[in-house]
């Protein structure tokens, strides 16, 4: 049943969404965009480049990289957001000399990982949790879209070829829409599908629902796209992004996100042979360049430089795990230098906040001229690894290693060609190539880490002599394989009891 009332998730929504229109925009009341200021077509415009918008900040800087911690790529002792909460208390460490350690049991609260996710999730907690986040930005994202779609639907009057802008903002909308029911479906336990700008309701979906969800809509973004999406890419293609999207690269990166919706709602051993297929039908139509993809803007004197994986390892608001270092170690691979090696790598850093001043460290970008470590919203190097993973799982692993040397020779590692390609060739490289690209969460679940132990594993502890590496650990995660709906929707927005999430 709909709700007559806003929650307060929405009334966040509005609350934001001046940030999603472009400097200089002359709206009646830049603080509720409403169907009267944007049934022309410069309001529309404005509206469309802002959907994903540089002034919120929170989604590119928060949570890009809390993915990244409960994906172990990524540690931090920032109290910040709770980056150290995401990451700190896995429930145990096995050394190969036969030691165990629980940073469970020597945390002061004692507390797993997914008990602090939940402490932090409360509204009472005086800390910004990062939980709500995520959240908060897609819908946000979903409302902008559901105006633009209401508005056409409304009738705007077009200059030039209206039935052309007409599909090219729809199929604008329909992209927006998919990206942000992925990001839900693939993060959050359960979520909302929302048609209607400035409605809600609580008919609360499972993840597998959520990715049908997206999926349609981004299928729906493809319809349209033709003789549609480049009569208005160069009105609404923000400078967030500094890239040439083109029709052809619209219609890929659409099936490359597909591609990861179906490849990661799923754990990887329930995949399907006819679940392979899928995956790869979309996968052989999706990214084969980075040219015309979403790439996020790091050549600014913005915030955005600092969304950049160089910028923050650089200026130690992250630094790579244990994980990450042990996979960037193959010999002659020119991307281990992106990723040094620290106290931030220690299984102490699990359970404390250690006061690490380390120097700035000067990283080169990879490919060595580029202005930093690209983000993309979906990239070439994923579809290629998605393509990879599909022939191992039915059966090519020659072809696996042909599409994992493409992407090390996209990003200029100097490593010989594999010949063959085994599961852990694809797992390391989907770290690495990967990082900082917010597939890394999806990864640990669907390979099954987050709720088990890992064996043979690079940690770092603090002995006699300074750091001391153990080269043959197990690692007992404990991590929460979804996060919880934000106390910030549930308050207002309640799940009925007979919902069950995934957990």
């Amino acid at each position: 049943m709909k709700l007559r009332k806003i929650s307060f998730i929405l009334l966040l929504t509005l609350f934001f969404a001046p940030l999603a229109c472009e400097d200089g925009l002359d709206v009646v009341n830049p603080n509720e965009p409403t169907p009267d200021i944007v049934e022309n077509e410069e309001g529309l415009k404005r509206l469309a480049r802002g959907v994903y918008s540089k002034g919120d900040g929170w989604f590119e800087w928060v949570t890009w990289q809390i993915h990244e911690h409960m994906a172990d790529n990524a540690v931090a002792p920032w109290i910040n957001w709770n980056f150290n909460r995401f990451h700190g208390n896995v429930l145990e460490i096995h050394f190969s000399d036969g030691t165990r350690v629980s940073p469970v049991e020597m945390d002061a609260f004692s507390r797993t990982q997914p008990d602090w996710v939940n402490q932090i999730n409360a509204r009472e907690d005086p800390s910004d949790s990062g939980v709500q986040f995520e959240w908060q930005s897609m819908y946000r994202i979903n409302n902008e879209a559901n105006l633009i779609l209401q508005t056409l639907e409304n009738g705007v009057n077009f200059l030039g070829n209206a039935e052309e802008k007409e599909r090219g903002y729809a199929a604008w909308a329909y992209f927006w829409k998919g990206y942000a029911y992925s990001r839900i479906g693939l993060a959050y336990e359960l979520g909302l599908i929302v048609d209607e700008y400035n409605q809600t309701n609580s008919d609360y979906k499972t993840p597998e629902e959520m990715i049908e969800e997206s999926n349609r809509m981004l299928q729906l973004a493809i319809d349209h796209a033709p003789n549609g999406i480049d009569a208005i890419i160069e009105d609404v293609n923000p400078a967030i992004f500094n890239t040439s999207i083109t029709e052809e690269s619209f219609i890929q990166a659409c099936n490359t996100l597909i591609a990861r919706n179906l490849l990661s709602v799923k754990k990887r051993d329930e995949l399907t042979t006819q679940d392979w297929q899928e995956i790869q039908g979309y996968a052989q139509n999706g990214l084969t360049s980075n040219a015309g993809t979403f790439r996020i803007s790091s050549d600014e004197a913005t915030h955005l430089v600092a969304i950049t994986a160089t910028w923050r390892i650089a200026n130690d608001w992250l630094r790579p795990s244990a994980r990450v270092v042990q996979a960037a170690s193959q010999d002659g691979d020119a991307r281990a230098d992106l990723f040094p090696i620290s106290e931030f790598a220690t299984f102490m850093n699990r359970i404390s906040q250690p006061n690490v001043n380390s120097p700035h460290t000067a990283l080169a970008p990879y490919g060595g001229t580029a202005p930093g470590l690209p983000l993309y919203l979906t990239s070439a190097e994923e579809n290629m690894l998605i393509l990879a993973e599909v022939e191992l799982a039915l059966g090519d692993a020659s072809a696996a290693a042909g599409y994992i040397d493409a992407v090390r020779d996209m990003q200029e590692t100097g490593l010989p060609a594999l010949g063959t390609a085994t599961v852990e060739d694809l797992r390391r490289e989907r770290r690495i190539a990967l990082f900082m690209r917010n597939t890394g969460f999806y990864d640990a679940r669907r390979f099954g880490e987050l709720d088990g132990c890992v064996d043979n594993l690079w940690v770092y502890r603090v002995g006699d002599d300074g750091l001391e590496l153990d080269e043959n650990a197990t690692i007992c995660y404990g991590f929460l394989e979804h996060l919880p709906v934000p106390a910030h929707e549930t308050t207002f927005n309640p799940i009925d009891p007979t919902v069950r999430p995934t957990e």
